[in-house]
């Protein structure tokens, strides 16, 4: 993550042949840094031990694809950019980064940075690595199948808030929002 084109923090996700699923000489944990404002973390839950957050993790192949579990906190009062390099290390897979709170799929061939919003503590992403096939079948698997309203936030806000809804099929929406006094 960068700050006014300086990286603040970063992490490493990559395929080796010589890697394996767990933890190996490849893979580097992530000193614990909870007091830190500016993070971010690879989680792999299939570690062999209790503390799973990692600076780098390589695993064995991509096969169809790969996942890579991301958390990010950015509770200084810097909106940051996510920057994902090396994408031209995997010209024959589709690359991309699912922001998880909402839902919204960013394609990291055409669209490099991301901001991080300032304030932003435990935000949790997904990098997807695979051939089309699979981007798709995970692309089908965001469909939601109910419409959902989330709880706004920041709630109580002033001036603004973020309302996250979700529709099982494409449509027309009308929000409307009222105040105390209606």
């Amino acid at each position: 993550m960068t700050l006014n084109g300086v990286t603040r923090t970063s992490i490493i996700a990559g395929i080796a042949a010589v890697a394996r699923s767990g933890v190996d000489k490849l893979d580097i944990f992530l000193p614990p840094s909870l007091f830190n404002g500016i993070n971010i973390r690879l989680i792999n839950e299939d570690i062999e031990i209790d503390y799973k957050y990692l600076q780098k993790e390589f695993r064995p192949e991509i096969g169809e694809g790969q996942e890579f579990n991301i958390l990010i906190k950015n509770t200084s009062n810097e909106t940051l950019e996510l920057v994902a390099t090396g994408i031209e290390n995997f010209n024959e897979f589709e690359i991309y980064l699912l922001d998880k709170s909402l839902m919204k799929l960013y394609d990291l061939r055409n669209q490099k940075k991301i901001e991080i919003q300032k304030k932003t503590s435990g935000k949790e992403y997904l990098l997807y690595v695979g051939t089309e096939e699979y981007i798709e079948h995970k692309k089908a698997s965001l469909i939601p199948l109910d419409y959902v309203l989330y709880q706004n936030y920041p709630n109580p806000f002033n001036p603004k808030t973020n309302i996250i809804f979700a529709l099982p099929q494409q449509g027309n929406v009308s929000l409307m929002i009222y105040n105390i006094l209606g």
